[in-house]
């Protein structure tokens, strides 16, 4: 089973990112760019390992950066586009995928990508001594990859190397990598996109041991725990970059970061939270902004095996007594939006419509009262929450909002990070907040399979319903889009009236650039602002 940062780790002290009306700002690169400018950029987080294999999708902007899968996702995350390969075709049945690489490919030493060095690296991930984080994607997809699930590291050892034979990987020769699927998977191009599924040197240096080739627009110069640099290119199919150097610097604190954007210190950066509440009152820093969604959501998990959250009722009336627009202005800044289902905004389906889980406070009381249990009856319910300051905030605001709007009296049960993360494996738990999803790949089904019976690890509801894994099964395979959307929209709806968990809120990206800096396209998969289409962004004079 995934294990994902958003359901276990301190969530809202991650960078909150929102949407200028669900398109791809792009800036064009205009005339009198300087040739050799250095872009200089504050992120969240950088990434422990250079190893795309290891590297997960919330660290993933060096990974996108110095290598490069066989596709890549258009701006607007409406399909794919050609990246690595310059086409691909898929066979009638929908089991055979043939990507055709570039001519032009190749590392940043000059040597050649070869289709073989596909099939190697996604045989790295399926490898479970390697344990990557992306490997169920690849296992849950792939011919003949399904035995990855019971595979021992240490206990199969003997039985691996058979295993990776057989995968459904071939190279027909230099140029022509064969992916064959155990079953329809329309979502598969997504796949074919993820950072971690670019090809793998055999005569790379080792995961984590230092900078190696690449074959992406850039290359890793250098990597410390505060500080990553990265050089063009110089032989990259579509030519040299821009830049001639682009770096990335760890952030502070709010106030201290956009001390140094205004000062010119950096190029891009992002915030949230209080350095949202500051560039909103800021009219110079307003003017270099553009929110962005990031696919990402929060949510309260209740435990639907124990009383009283094993009725649905409940459920949904602590879910609409949340005044989402209220969390999203007095913890986030108003840098997030509010969340009534399980798709978030910047991909197809979304459905801002879905009403069951609005906030009406007359309503959740009446949804309580049709359950048939007392409010008095659920006062002590413990509201499990790990000892971190943002997630105390999130928790203490839901204790006020279901005391204000239902009269029950929550008890806030803080504990270390470590002992939540127990208690909601085993179960011992009643309510916990926040939960959540960081999305892999922007496809419906990365979400909404998280919801399936038996899927523990991505929500720890332990939601069960029958209806729901029909329509989910059924859309998974679903090769005509529109068919596809309406099983995921029933879906939708029925998981949001269940309310297995209360959606609360998806962060946004508000990310600041400097007039000069040029050509940036965010989109809602970017770890640091514009890092999908870097290859495109230039420096003006100035």
């Amino acid at each position: 089973m995934r294990s994902r940062r958003l359901a276990g780790a301190g969530l809202l002290a991650l960078l909150c990112l929102v949407a200028c009306q669900g398109k791809a700002p792009v800036i064009p690169i205009l005339p009198m760019s300087v040739p050799d400018g250095v872009l200089r950029v504050g992120v969240a987080s950088l990434p422990a390992s250079t190893d795309p294999a290891l590297t997960p999708a919330y660290d993933s902007g060096i990974a996108r950066t110095a290598f490069e899968a066989l596709l890549k996702p258009k701006p607007d995350l409406s399909d794919v586009q050609p990246a690595a390969a310059a086409s691909y075709e898929v066979s009638a049945g929908g089991l055979t995928y043939t990507f055709h690489l570039r001519p032009a490919g190749r590392w940043s030493d000059g040597a050649a990508v070869k289709a073989q060095e596909f099939v190697g690296a996604w045989k790295r991930i399926l490898d479970p001594r390697v344990n990557s984080p992306v490997a169920e994607l690849f296992a849950q997809r792939l011919k003949n990859a399904a035995a990855y699930e019971t595979l021992d590291p240490k206990k199969d050892a003997d039985r691996i190397p058979a295993f990776l034979d057989g995968l459904g990987l071939k190279a027909a020769d230099d140029r022509t990598f064969v992916v064959q699927l155990a079953g329809p998977a329309p979502d598969f191009k997504w796949i074919a996109s993820v950072p971690a599924g670019a090809p793998a040197r055999g005569d790379a240096p080792p995961a984590g041991s230092g900078p190696g080739p690449g074959n992406g627009p850039f290359r890793l110069d250098s990597l410390t725990k505060d500080r990553a640099v990265l050089l063009p290119n110089d032989h990259y199919w579509a030519g040299r970059p821009h830049l001639a150097r682009v770096e990335l610097s760890l952030q502070g604190e709010a106030a201290a970061d956009l001390a140094r954007f205004k000062q010119q210190q950096e190029e891009l950066t992002s915030t949230s939270g209080a350095g949202a509440v500051a560039v909103s009152a800021d009219g110079g820093l307003s003017r270099n902004l553009t929110r962005m969604p990031r696919l990402e959501e929060l949510w309260a998990q209740f435990n639907v095996h124990k009383p009283p959250f094993d009725n649905p009722k409940v459920r949904l009336a602590f879910a609409q007594a949340i005044d989402r627009d209220a969390l999203v202005r007095d913890l986030e800044g108003g840098a997030a939006l509010p969340a009534l289902g399980p798709v978030p905004k910047g991909l197809r389906d979304y459905r801002p419509e879905l009403a069951a889980q609005r906030f009406d406070a007359a309503g959740a009381r009446n949804t309580l009262d049709s359950s048939g249990e007392a409010p008095a009856a659920l006062d002590g319910i413990h509201l499990l929450v790990r000892d971190l300051p943002a997630d105390r905030a999130l928790a203490t605001f839901l204790v006020t909002q279901v005391k204000e709007h239902l009269g029950i009296q929550l008890v806030l049960d803080a504990q270390p990070s470590p002992n939540v993360t127990k208690l909601l494996a085993n179960g011992g738990f009643e309510v916990q907040a926040p939960g959540g999803w960081l999305g892999d790949f922007p496809d419906e089904r990365d979400w909404l399979d998280l919801f399936q019976t038996l899927n523990f690890s991505g929500q720890w509801s332990r939601y069960s319903s029958a209806g729901y894994d029909r329509l989910v099964q059924q859309a998974d395979t679903q090769p005509e889009l529109t068919r596809r959307l309406q099983l995921y929209a029933q879906a939708q709806q029925l998981l949001a009236q269940d309310a297995p968990v209360a959606f609360l809120y998806q962060p946004e990206a508000w990310n600041l650039r400097q007039p000069y800096v040029l050509g940036v396209t965010y989109t809602p998969l970017d770890d640091w602002p514009g890092d999908v289409y870097a290859g495109d962004i230039s420096i003006a004079a100035h």
